[in-house]
């Protein structure tokens, strides 16, 4: 269906059901013409209407709503609040006020014959009673009674027949603030709901299963075995659960057939009574009214009926809020919504809708122009009204409907959610919320002011919303969640990050350590600013760090600076040209670290130990060779490889709460094994012997090197040994060592080298062999040069 297929079903439907009210006829509007009464006594003319009189007189009543008082039972509650510092009426104080009120009841009926009175109804939490009188005599005795207040016939009450849930601001104190009504439950005296509905959950049964909105229902008008006979209850509860979707619903069916007795709302008023701790009701709906035109306030005893019971209502913590009626008045509202202590509502538009001619019993009507916040012509009105609410054109539980009725149960759930919000508040703390932030309408019919609640505005500004209000943060780091909605600037407030806004809120930290931290947006549902400052208020602050856009997704800000530890440091977050929502504050503070990392002794070549070092934070260190060639780390293991200089470098990284420390390197020597040379001694030769080998070895293994140290008598090479001349050969065997070990200690060996000896020898030294050639070679080419 479309919406203007569902608006014409939905108009259908209100004109249907205020056609069905039109079949009974108000009784103060009656005309009673041709029975001539007595005058009401003056001993009890405050207690009765002279119409009911003149009924009563003619037999046409028999059945009055009975009120009885006792100044003393208020005075006795009064004292017991006070000496509890209660601020409204706990399990304790109802139970003694249902007493007092069953003895007072008791004190003035048992003072009367008999069959003087029938109890059809009492009622334990209100002061009333339903009773039959036998006759007007009978109904005398008792008005002559202290104990009786007034009496009331039994009157006939009939209904009161989005873009509503934006006008108020609900979604977002909803979805920011998660502030549904959730604990809180609201009464609906109506024709009843049809709980089976999805708006109410999945519903099989009252509470059943645990998710079902409607949590109870009954009847205390006569059982019409129908969920809801009408359809009207329905619309009025989901309009309810709709501006408060985390509350319960008690759906009460005072309706018989199209009208409500006052017999049975007032049964419906102290049921809520009866279980309003065991539920938490907050507050009880009344979509409905007697069409009658109340130009005052009905602060009467013996004309309104209702008075009392919502009295009682109030004082037990619930406010019962009543729809003004439907019926054009400028100067007046029907009752029970012109009771003192009621909550009356009338109805504006929630959007332009184009415009409409309004038909039914009551008086048609024409809006030819609409808009947002225009209170509809058909919306009782006048200088004692409490507030206006969206009421045209509603689309709930399927249909698109409009009347007064629809908007008594958008404040109906308002008190709901501010229950949640300000579970502290008692009931005229909640009503004064919401007349206080309600935004100011003027009806263009009697100029009359009258403020439309504001859901969002009810919910008043942030916590932190003042500077000396900051939120504190704890820690090292988390992530804190809040909003500006309704955020205000202060006087000497600056402009964060040199940016405009408007909505700012605080949060204060003062780390433990110093280090660097970094703030964050991320996550907000807005164009933050977020500025850092230290000092004691908004005009001596001083900026430690700012930034409106840091790149990230969502126009989100980020920044980070040098924490000092014990340092307060004062956080702002605006909006940006004043923009509002979720606020997702991040917070990380990476503490500065260092190494404690003792020097190292001298470790010889081939060798291997542990190493240790110990971080500030805790955390573990890591160790690394910067000179790999002479040493290796494997985990907090060094190896050393070669001799030389070894440098360790030790680090920590950090992690998100420290800051990597940093470097600490530490050298040492690795120094080279030690070696020997073993040389064995070369006996004495002969001149003219064969050159010969000789060996050195080294305790390294290494290979030795031999050298002559008198090259006149020897020669070395290659560890060969050549004889020149006789005397003393001394021979030398090194080892210059490597990258493990050091140079090895010099070996030496010195023999003698002995001339030829010849036999009767004249003492000259015989040449060798080798030298005779020589010789001989030469004296040959000398030969050859002569004969040539």
């Amino acid at each position: 269906m479309d919406k203007r297929t569902g608006l014409a079903a939905g108009l259908f439907r209100f004109v249907f059901l205020l056609a069905l009210a039109s079949i009974t006829l108000m009784p103060y509007r009656q005309a009673q013409a041709g029975v001539e009464a007595l005058a009401v006594p003056a001993a009890v003319a405050d207690k009765i209407a002279p119409e009911t009189w003149r009924k009563v007189q003619a037999g046409e009543v028999r059945e009055l709503l009975v009120l009885f008082g006792d100044a003393a039972i208020d005075t006795e509650l009064e004292r017991h609040l006070s000496q509890r510092a209660l601020r409204a009426e706990d399990a304790a104080a109802t139970a003694l006020r249902a007493e007092r009120y069953r003895a007072l009841k008791a004190r003035a009926l048992s003072a009367l014959p008999a069959l003087d009175t029938e109890l059809r109804r009492d009622y334990r939490h209100i002061p009333m009673a339903f009773l039959r009188f036998r006759d007007a005599g009978a109904l005398l005795r008792l008005l002559a009674r202290g104990e009786v207040t007034a009496v009331f016939e039994d009157t006939k009450l009939y209904p009161h027949l989005v873009e509503t849930l934006p006008l108020i601001g609900q979604p977002l104190v909803n979805q920011i603030m998660g502030r549904t009504g959730s604990g809180a439950t609201v009464a609906v005296l109506d024709t009843g709901v049809d709980y089976t509905r999805s708006e109410f959950g999945s519903c099989t049964a009252p509470g059943v299963p645990a998710g079902c909105r409607v949590v109870v229902a009954l009847d205390t008008a006569p059982e019409d075995n129908a969920r809801d006979a009408h359809g009207h209850g329905t619309w009025v509860a989901g309009t309810a659960t709709a501006v408060a979707p985390g509350a319960g619903i008690v759906a009460i069916d005072v309706f018989d057939s199209n009208s409500a007795s006052s017999v049975d709302v007032i049964g419906g008023i102290d049921w809520a009574i009866a279980n309003r701790a065991l539920y938490n009701i907050v507050a009880i709906n009344m979509s409905l009214g007697n069409g009658v035109k109340y130009t005052a306030a009905c602060s009467s005893n013996f004309s309104n009926p209702y008075r009392q019971p919502i009295i009682d209502a109030r004082n037990a913590g619930m406010l019962s809020v009543v729809s003004s009626g439907n019926d054009g008045f400028s100067d007046g509202i029907a009752n029970p919504a012109c009771t003192p202590e009621a909550v009356s509502v009338g109805a504006v538009y929630d959007a332009n809708v184009g415009g409409l001619t309004w038909t039914g019993p009551e008086p048609d009507c024409t809006d030819s122009v609409t808009a947002a916040d225009k209170v509809t012509c058909f919306s009782n009105s006048a200088s004692f009204l409490t507030l206006l609410a969206p009421g045209a054109l509603t689309t709930v539980t399927g249909a698109t409907v409009a009347g007064t009725s629809l908007s008594a149960p958008v404040v109906t759930g308002a008190v709901a959610v501010l229950a949640q919000a300000f579970p502290g508040d008692t009931a005229a703390g909640r009503l004064s919320r919401l007349t206080a932030s309600g935004k100011p309408v003027t009806d263009a019919r009697n100029g009359i002011v009258k403020p439309r609640v504001d859901l969002l505005a009810a919910q008043g500004a942030p916590l932190n919303d003042a500077f000396a209000q900051a939120v504190v943060l704890d820690g090292t780091s988390g992530i804190a969640a809040g909003w500006n909605l309704n955020a205000t600037l202060e006087a000497g407030e600056p402009a964060h990050a040199a940016t405009s806004g408007g909505k700012s809120v605080w949060w204060q930290w003062t780390p433990a350590a110093s280090g660097t931290a970094s703030f964050d947006t991320h996550g907000s549902g807005f164009d933050t600013v977020l500025a850092v400052y230290t000092g004691s208020g908004v005009a001596v602050l001083a900026e430690a760090a700012s930034n409106d856009n840091d790149g990230s997704a969502g126009s989100a800000s980020g920044l980070s600076f040098a924490a000092t530890a014990g340092t307060t440091y004062r956080i702002a977050v605006d909006g940006k040209s004043a923009a509002s929502g979720a606020v997702q504050l991040a917070w990380t503070l990476q503490q500065a670290q260092s190494i404690a990392f003792n020097p190292i002794g001298d470790m010889p070549v081939n060798s291997a130990f542990s190493l240790s070092a110990t971080a500030s934070s805790g955390l573990a260190v890591t160790f690394s060779s910067q000179t790999q060639t002479v040493c290796t780390v494997a985990g907090d293991v060094v190896s050393s490889i070669a001799g030389g200089i070894c440098t360790i470098a030790a680090n920590q990284a950090g992690n998100a709460g420290y800051a990597a420390a940093p470097t600490v390197t530490r050298s040492f020597n690795v120094t080279l094994l030690a070696q020997t040379i073993s040389f064995a001694a070369v006996a004495g030769q002969t001149l003219g012997a064969a050159p010969f080998g000789v060996t050195g070895t080294a305790s390294s293994g290494l290979p030795v090197g031999i050298a002559s140290l008198t090259p006149a008598v020897c020669g070395a090479s290659s560890n060969t040994v050549t004889l020149l001349t006789a005397g003393l050969c001394t021979l030398e065997a090194t080892q210059p060592g490597d990258s493990q070990y050091s140079a090895a200690p010099s070996a030496m060996q010195t023999f003698s080298v002995a001339a030829i000896s010849e036999g009767g020898n004249d003492g000259d030294v015989p040449m060798p062999p080798w030298a005779l050639l020589l010789l001989g070679a030469g004296l040959l080419a000398a030969m050859r040069r002569r004969l040539a």
